[in-house]
C-alpha cells in the first residue's frame, strides 16, 4: 500500500464521491504478469499488490500439522518448513521494497520529479488478501503493527467517504506506474541473479539517508559496490578463458586464486578500470567510498551528507554497469529536527 497515500492514474471526482460507488473508488487502473508468473495489479486508490504463488522465492509455504508433546522435539521436517516460510516471507517484503525503488525512479524519468521514498515494508507488515483478483477482505499479520492500522484506516477513510482523505494524496499518474513496473520487470528477468536483492539493499541505501543516517547508508552502499565488483571481476575471469598449447590458461586452481583474499576490491577496481570496464569518474567514486568506510571501521567518525550521497549515486551507476538498468532514485533527506515520521501513521483522530 502506498505510502503516503495517492491515488493512481487518475483522482475520483467529486461525481465519485456521491455516488458512493467503491468499484469506482477501488479500480483496477493497472495489471500485468512480471517475469515467473508474477501478476501484479495496481487499484486507484493507491493500494499495490503482487500474487507470488508461481514466483518460488515467495510462494506459500506448507507446513505440516503438529501437536506439541512435552518432552519431545519439533520433527525436523517442521521445523524446516517454518524455516522456509520466514525466507520465503522476506521474499515477499524484498520485492516490494525493490518495487518502491523502481517507483521512485519512474517519476525522476517520466515526470522529471523527485520525491520521497515510501515507508519500508517487513515480513510482519505484509497485507494478506483472501482472494487475488478480489482485494476488498483484507488479513494483517498483526493488526497491532502501525503499518497495519495506517492502512485499515486509509481504507475505511475512503470507503466511508471522508472527502478530506481525498484532498491529502497526491497523484501518481498512469505513465509512471506503468513505467516502474517496466523496470521491475527488467530487474527480475536480468541475467544477474542477485540483481532483485541488490535493488533492495539500494534500497535500504536511500531509506537509510533519507534518515539523515548517512554512516548506514554509506555502508550499505559500499556492500553493493563491493558485491558488484566481485562480479564484474568474475565475468573479467570467465572471458580470459582460453587453451594455450594443449592447457588452460584459466583453470580452477588460477581462478580461485585471482577470486581469493588477496584481490581485494581496491585492486579489482584498479585493474577493471585500468582494462576500460569501469571509467574513471566511477573509480574515483568506488575509491572514495571505499576509504570512507574503511576510516569509519576504525574511527566510527561520523559520515557527511557529500559522501553518503556521492556513494549513492556511484553505486547507481554501478548498478547500472553491471545489470544494464538505469534506476534514477532520489537521493533528499528529512531536515534534522523534524522527525520524519508523520504523526498520523501512528495516530488516528475520529475525524481522520
Amino acid at each position: 500500500y502506498h505510502v503516503p497515500l495517492s491515488w493512481c492514474a487518475e483522482a475520483p471526482s467529486d461525481e465519485m464521491w456521491r455516488r458512493g460507488s467503491l468499484e469506482d473508488l477501488f479500480k483496477v487502473i493497472h495489471e500485468g504478469t512480471l517475469g515467473c508468473d508474477l501478476r501484479f495489479r495496481v487499484r486507484r486508490d493507491g493500494f499495490i499488490w503482487f500474487d507470488c504463488n508461481k514466483w518460488d522465492p515467495g510462494t506459500h509455504t506448507v507446513i505440516p500439522g503438529h501437536r506439541g508433546i512435552p518432552g519431545r522435539k519439533v520433527p525436523q521436517e517442521i521445523i524446516e518448513a517454518e524455516k522456509l516460510a520466514e525466507q520465503r516471507a522476506h521474499s515477499r517484503a524484498m520485492l516490494l521494497n525493490a518495487y518502491q525503488l523502481c517507483l521512485n525512479s519512474a517519476h525522476a524519468f517520466v515526470k522529471s520529479r523527485s520525491t520521497s521514498l515510501g515507508s519500508p515494508v517487513q515480513s510482519t507488515y505484509l497485507v494478506h488478501l483472501t482472494d487475488f483478483s478480489n482485494p476488498i477482505s483484507l488479513l494483517y499479520a498483526s493488526s497491532n503493527e502501525p503499518y497495519c492500522i495506517y492502512v485499515n484506516n486509509a481504507v475505511n477513510s475512503v470507503a466511508k467517504r471522508v472527502r478530506t482523505a481525498a484532498s491529502a494524496r497526491r497523484l501518481i499518474e498512469h505513465e509512471v506506474v506503468t513505467y516502474s513496473f517496466d523496470l521491475l520487470g527488467q530487474i527480475m528477468k536480468c541475467k544477474y541473479e542477485s540483481a532483485l536483492k541488490i535493488t533492495e539493499m539500494l534500497y535500504w541505501a536511500h531509506h537509510r539517508y533519507s534518515e539523515n543516517a548517512f554512516s548506514d547508508s554509506l555502508i550499505l552502499s559500499w556492500a553493493v559496490c563491493e558485491k558488484l565488483l566481485n562480479h564484474l571481476w568474475s565475468d573479467f575471469l570467465r572471458t580470459k578463458k582460453s587453451i594455450v598449447d594443449g592447457s588452460e590458461r584459466m583453470n580452477k586452481d588460477r581462478i580461485k586464486k585471482l577470486e581469493g583474499r588477496d584481490f581485494t576490491a581496491s585492486t579489482i577496481s584498479e585493474i577493471l578500470e585500468l582494462v576500460g570496464i569501469i571509467d574513471i569518474k566511477m573509480f574515483s567514486g568506488i575509491d572514495n567510498a571505499r576509504r570512507k568506510r574503511n576510516a569509519w571501521l576504525h574511527s566510527l567518525d561520523a559520515i557527511g551528507d557529500s559522501d553518503a550521497s556521492n556513494a549513492l549515486l556511484t553505486t547507481t551507476e554501478l548498478f547500472k554497469v553491471v545489470t544494464g538498468v538505469a534506476l534514477r532514485p532520489s537521493i533528499s533527506r528529512t531536515m534534522p529536527g523534524t522527525g520524519g515520521v508523520p504523526r498520523h501513521l501512528y495516530v488516528f483522530k475520529d475525524e481522520c
